[in-house]
């Protein structure tokens, strides 16, 4: 959901519609990455944790940086990369959280 709010912002004709779905892009997101460490944290046992959240959130804003620094070179292609790239990014990020392992009620090691 994220992903095509991300995406369909290109399309955004009005401001309430812009508002919106920059509100329900940032929400899901924030859920999601809630989420994501509420998952790590659950995998992996107590004398590890600290470390992988901490490369977790790591990841997380070295990606941020990155995607800051490819965006203005996406601007100048044209206005719709930039948010192809949002939208295209965000679902490969959720199509790849689907390969994490279930874990539930199976003891950690």
């Amino acid at each position: 959901m994220a992903g095509a709010s991300g995406t369909a912002l290109y399309w955004a004709r009005s401001s309430l519609v812009t508002l919106m779905l920059s509100a329900s892009y940032i929400t899901i997101c924030s859920i999601a990455s809630t989420a994501l460490v509420g998952s790590v944290v659950a995998m992996f046992p107590t004398s590890m944790r600290t470390m992988v959240v901490s490369l977790t959130m790591m990841f997380g804003r070295t990606g941020s940086i990155i995607g800051n620094i490819v965006f203005p070179y996406l601007m100048a292609l044209g206005c719709l990369p930039p948010f192809v790239m949002i939208g295209a990014i965000v679902m490969a990020v959720a199509l790849v959280s689907r390969l994490l392992p279930r874990t539930v009620k199976k003891p950690l090691q």
